[in-house]
């Protein structure tokens, strides 16, 4: 089991103390007694005692004439101690024609965007009212911007496999969800965690 030096996670065991040994030859020892699963490995039971919280949105971005409409996150502020790791986007579309997705990454600044949205959390335990710190962002462009990350084909899945391609933006910086058919629409839900940072992690 790979061991975990956080200061956050220290009040989720018992530790004890053990003397060893007779005499000169004594030795102490600190052991911690029932330890609970961990990170991101964990069940999401276990995320919000943590300091991780799991936030979920719906957004679109309308068709515009000879653009490529898109939807994204991003953290804006770049004083937050956050990283978010996407873990599930679904995709829904009008119509039955085939759509594919074009991913891209690149900074904030890189995407004329509309306004963004906040999104809140799934886990009841978070405040109702407490928003999260990455916002879902949409707009559209002549061309696409940014570096590609690959293409997805959403025609006989919506659902983005990020369980095996992860996805983890950091501040000021934004993933984003092309259409690649001009003059349309694109939906997306989009549901991600949002995990504490020190500064060397970001």
């Amino acid at each position: 089991m790979a061991s975990i030096n956080r200061p956050m996670y220290e009040g989720f065991a018992a530790r004890h103390l053990g003397i060893k040994g007779p005499g000169a030859l004594t030795s102490m020892e600190e052991g911690v007694m029932g330890i609970l699963p961990l990170d991101l490995s964990a069940d999401p039971l276990y995320w919000q005692p943590q300091g991780m919280k799991i936030f979920s949105g719906f957004h679109h971005a309308d068709a515009v004439s000879g653009q490529y409409s898109w939807v994204g996150l991003s953290i804006e502020n770049q004083s937050e101690q956050t990283l978010v790791r996407i873990i599930n986007v679904d995709f829904s579309w009008s119509g039955t024609v085939d759509h594919s997705v074009y991913i891209y990454r690149g900074a904030r600044t890189d995407f004329s965007a509309n306004p963004g949205k906040y999104a809140y959390s799934t886990d009841t335990r978070v405040p109702e009212s407490q928003h999260s710190q990455a916002i879902m962002l949409d707009g559209a462009a002549a061309s696409f911007a940014g570096t590609n990350l690959g293409l997805f084909e959403t025609t006989n899945d919506p659902d983005m496999p990020v369980s095996q391609v992860p996805m983890i933006i950091s501040p000021t910086q934004a993933i984003t969800f092309w259409n690649t058919v001009a003059n349309d629409e694109i939906r997306c839900w989009i549901t991600w965690v949002e995990v504490p940072a020190y500064k060397g992690e970001v």
